[in-house]
């Protein structure tokens, strides 16, 4: 999961990250609560998910779709089994998407999400 981050982070405009820092991230995600699912096709693993539900709402922190998996309807049907297996009925789903991710963006408007807020940081 930790190379798949790493990809993720470098897609959306990221800087290098040591993979001992990516593998401690995720720990940290996990023993707070998050669950992780893994997708795969055929015997090959194409992509992961990273989700905290709470009473509320459901975030998807992560979801990552290999390149060579893309553009055949993995990640769409891997999200509506998300959602139907994992995530709870009638809480809405929310999540994050880099402005420098312009497929990630148009990917989850095509299945139906829309933009609520606008994230902004002041680098230190």
């Amino acid at each position: 999961m930790a190379a798949m981050t790493e990809a993720l982070i470098a897609e959306e405009g990221g800087g290098p990250q040591a993979p001992d820092s990516v593998a401690e991230d995720l720990a940290e995600h996990m023993a707070a609560g998050f669950r992780a699912v893994l997708f795969r096709l055929a015997d090959a693993l194409a992509g992961y998910a990273m989700f905290l539900a709470t009473p509320k709402s459901t975030f998807l922190n992560h979801f990552f779709v290999s390149p060579e998996h893309r553009r055949g309807g993995l990640g769409r049907t891997a999200f509506l089994r998300l959602r139907t297996e994992f995530f709870a009925p009638g809480r809405p789903v929310t999540l994050s998407v880099m402005d420098t991710n312009p497929g990630g963006i148009a990917f989850w408007q095509a299945l139906g999400f829309r933009q609520t807020s606008i994230n902004m940081e002041l680098a230190p």
